[in-house]
């Protein structure tokens, strides 16, 4: 997206967002249905206008030439786009939260006709600083306080003089244009699909959850500034909580704007890191459901680029749809070609592995992930001691959907049973090896988190690990204390070669 461009979310096409033109019509059509409850948090609108006397040039207000704004607000760079009404310029509306800030610049540029090109862009008029020579020929000099109210939506005026380099001094500024950093943008707009979306009543989703609903998430912005691959600098952390609205005839979130700087002369390296509010299982005292931020991606881009990638090394790009939005879904529930594809963050994806889960046959019955609700797939297999002590269950990869036919057998499990001790064994059929196994068996379907919540399907919560097994064919589990009476096993490996 161009930076002197301010996205209309109002002409967003993406077809999930037809719900909103419904919602409002419902809402303001009858006079006795009750408003949704909105986020008194949430970020509003600030404008500002050049209404405030300044110093004119003979052929007129220079202001008026301008095409953007460059704006800082408590130490944070904002760009604008600009539109003049009655000889008067103002800006687009930029998004804060309710509270206190300070306007420290105010600069307009105009582009040169060169909208793709800033590096010719020429200031035309600013706004003075108090102690300034050039702060008594205006309204509202600068250092200039304001506030950001619920259901408030702000706009401030400012006094702006013509520029010229040679009255730079006058101007007070604290930083120039060798240390502008304007601000892009990259959106995002994602769905999630559930089939226990009755349990996510009351959460942030609201009252009004639906098997396919808006996902609420979270982006974390890093920046790689040494250049080595490691992204360790912390840019900004932006979430879609404040614009998501749940209501009885439908669900909408606005798509969610990602700003960074692209600093001159430097190439600026991100990392996007996407968390996904979720339903992640319940407490074992309370019974109540539990929900968290859960990491399930990343994505990387240079500060030029349009696309991003799945990968640091930017091999596999992916493109914004024509309406200028990534857009993405997670869950079971498909849509033809989303402009990102959302990896299983408990299928990991190694080269030349897969992730793996014994099924059972009779005497052992297998129950998949997705018949208990959750949105991946697995088994979790129950074994009777009173039908037989010794089991073999066959272990598949890439069993998508639990579907056998997608997957391929790649080995077998091996419980035995002997008192309170359970003997497992991990066993791979020629040419498959195993980097990891993860195991759980109880009387529970599912383990118990670590912290206390239950239940998860997870490999790294399982109770049992073993890593770095470097290409082993054969693992074994000695398991002691397990209870009496039926159990339950659930058993994760993932497996190279084939």
């Amino acid at each position: 997206m161009d930076i002197k461009t301010t996205l209309n979310i109002n002409t967003i096409s993406m077809k999930r967002l037809f719900l909103l033109a419904g919602v409002a019509a419902l809402i303001l059509g009858s006079c006795t249905q009750d408003l949704p409850e909105i986020d008194q948090n949430a970020p509003r609108e600030v404008s500002f206008n050049t209404s405030g006397n300044g110093l004119l040039k003979a052929d007129g207000d220079c202001a008026l030439e301008a095409d953007y704004a460059l704006i800082q607000i408590s130490g944070t760079v904002y760009t604008a786009s600009t539109f003049v009404v009655n000889e008067v310029l103002y800006t687009q509306a930029i998004k804060l939260p309710p509270g206190n800030y300070t306007l420290e610049e105010f600069v307009l540029w105009n582009d040169n006709d060169t909208p793709d090109d800033t590096s010719d862009d020429i200031i035309t008029s600013a706004s003075p600083h108090v102690d300034a020579p050039f702060a008594d020929l205006v309204v509202n000099a600068l250092d200039l306080s304001f506030d950001v109210e619920a259901f408030l939506k702000v706009e401030i005026e400012v006094g702006v003089l013509c520029y010229e380099e040679s009255t730079h001094d006058d101007f007070g500024f604290v930083w120039f244009k060798p240390n502008i950093t304007p601000i892009k943008e990259k959106w995002f707009y994602g769905d999630l699909c559930t089939s226990i979306f009755i349990n996510y009543e009351g959460s942030l989703y609201g009252d009004y959850p639906l098997v396919d609903m808006p996902a609420i998430y979270r982006i974390d912005l890093v920046r790689d500034d040494d250049l080595d691959g490691t992204f360790e600098t912390p840019v900004n952390s932006y979430t879609n909580e404040g614009t998501y609205l749940s209501t009885p005839e439908g669900n909408f979130s606005e798509p969610l704007a990602v700003g960074f700087v692209d600093r001159e002369g430097i190439e600026d390296r991100y990392e996007m890191q996407l968390w996904i509010y979720e339903l992640v299982g319940y407490d074992v005292n309370t019974s109540e459901p539990v929900f968290e931020y859960r990491y399930y991606s990343s994505w990387y881009f240079n500060d030029s680029e349009e696309v991003i990638y799945n990968d640091p090394a930017r091999t596999e790009p992916f493109e914004a749809g024509d309406d200028g939005i990534f857009d993405w879904v997670v869950g079971f529930c498909a849509y033809d070609n989303p402009d990102i594809e959302v990896p299983d963050p408990d299928e990991p994806q190694y080269d030349g592995c897969e992730t793996a889960f014994a099924y059972g046959l009779d005497p052992a019955i297998p129950t998949c992930f997705l018949e208990m609700g959750y949105n991946r797939w697995g088994w979790s297999v129950a074994l009777n001691p009173e039908v037989s002590t010794y089991f073999e269950l066959p272990i598949y990869a890439g069993a998508g959907q639990c579907d056998l036919e997608k997957g391929t057998l790649v080995g077998t499990l091996i419980v035995e049973l002997s008192g309170s001790t359970a003997t497992v064994t991990y066993q791979m059929d020629s040419g498959y090896t195993m980097s990891e196994t993860h195991l759980y068996i109880g009387s529970r379907m599912l383990p118990v988190r670590k912290d206390g919540v239950c239940c998860t399907i997870s490999p790294g919560q399982y109770p049992d690990i073993h890593e770095g097994l470097e290409g082993a064919q054969t693992d074994v589990y000695v398991i002691e204390d397990i209870p009496s009476g039926e159990l339950n096993v659930v058993a994760h490996a993932v497996v190279c070669g084939g």
